[in-house]
């Protein structure tokens, strides 16, 4: 029998119905589940790129922290005992026994405990004790132990005059021990009852060591990352550099040492505008140059005192000059303080507050004080 054209186009239609079904079961339909899997796979890879993006970006504000925290462990091991010096601790305690020995009457010791400063933790025990000193014997214990600031501090004592004798006291004294690590105390701790433990009085008889000191509510060491010390080009924690325009190359710069390979550069004949803002815990350094154009860094800042050194040094007779200006605005919403150190030449700076007002010493309102 022959087909006829239209019975021909309804069996290839039919041909191709069935060839589409089969596709649509055996492809796509058993797909969907890895289609689906592989969605879901997708998106929690983009999910994890977009976290490390946001990671990369504050990549600068953790190294600006751990800089903070080195520097906080730097002024720490200048205060605290570390093992490299317990040597050194431990001839300090026996020059003090030789000093206390013969006049002893009672001692106690604590055993050591756990500081926080600045989120640094260190370790200190207490020592106590009473005895009886002529004035400028007990000038000589005060002498001693101030003169060993790494390893002792005075938390308290009094001088009391004895009824009997010329120029005896009862003197109480409470001491301190710090380290900053648990080993080094421990050490500190076990060799000090050790040796306290050999004192007799005068009469020879054995002196008992206690373990009832306390420690002081309040530590006497308070540690910062703050350098306290003058402000200079070397030290401080936001640089703004003005130059006249002969200088060479960019002659005017903003930084801070939070990040110091981020910095606003611009070479100009004319006016720069700084803005300085500090919010909670982070900064904010805008520079516009007369044109309009805007140049902005962003990082975090430690929980201390901050420091802001002004640089603008021109020849305002020098033609190319004429026009230089800097104008610094500082807005200080944050609980710092700002210690700002200015070497001007050529009067083309000026330092204001949010209203404008010019900061000539200090400004309460931002908590800026000129050095």
């Amino acid at each position: 029998m022959t087909l006829n054209k239209k019975e021909k186009i309804m069996i290839l239609v039919l041909i191709g119905l069935v060839y589409a079904f089969a596709f649509v079961k055996l492809v796509i339909i058993d797909s969907l589940p890895k289609i689906k899997s592989t969605q879901t796979r997708l998106n929690e890879v983009k999910a994890q790129k977009e976290a490390l993006d946001m990671e990369y970006l504050n990549i600068n504000n953790y190294k600006a922290e751990i800089k903070s925290k080195e520097v906080v462990e730097e002024r720490l091991g200048d205060y605290l005992m570390e093992n490299a010096d317990i040597s050194d601790s431990i001839m300090f305690i026996e020059s003090l026994a030789v000093l206390l020995n013969t006049e002893l009457k009672s001692i106690s010791v604590g055993a050591p405990q756990q500081f926080s400063s600045e989120g640094m933790q260190y370790y200190g025990f207490p020592v106590s004790f009473s005895s009886e000193f002529s004035y400028s014997g007990f000038q000589e214990i005060i002498r001693y132990c101030e003169g060993g600031a790494k390893k002792v501090c005075i938390s308290s004592f009094s001088l009391t005059p004895m009824k009997v004798g010329n120029d005896q006291y009862d003197v109480k004294m409470g001491l301190v021990f710090y380290s900053i690590n648990r080993e080094s105390a421990d050490k500190l701790y076990e060799f000090s009852r050790s040796r306290f433990k050999e004192f007799t009085d005068r009469e020879g008889g054995p002196i008992f060591v206690e373990d009832d000191a306390k420690l002081p509510e309040n530590s006497p060491v308070k540690v910062s990352s703050q350098n306290s010390g003058p402000i200079s080009i070397d030290n401080a924690d936001f640089f703004i550099l003005h130059r006249g325009y002969l200088y060479g190359g960019e002659n005017f710069q903003a930084y801070s040492s939070f990040n110091v390979s981020q910095r606003s550069r611009i070479t100009t004949k004319e006016k720069v505008d700084v803005i300085l803002t500090l919010k909670g815990t982070e900064y904010t350094i805008e520079s516009m140059d007369s044109q309009g154009k805007k140049d902005t860094l962003r990082g975090v800042i430690p929980e201390r005192a901050l420091t802001l050194y002004i640089m603008s040094d021109l020849d305002p007779k020098v033609k190319e000059n004429e026009k230089l200006q800097v104008n610094i605005t500082i807005k200080n919403d944050s609980d710092q303080s700002i210690r700002v150190k200015v070497d001007e030449t050529g009067g083309r700076m000026k330092l204001m507050d949010r209203d404008g007002t010019e900061i000539k010493a200090k400004s309460d309102k931002e908590k800026v004080y000129i050095q």
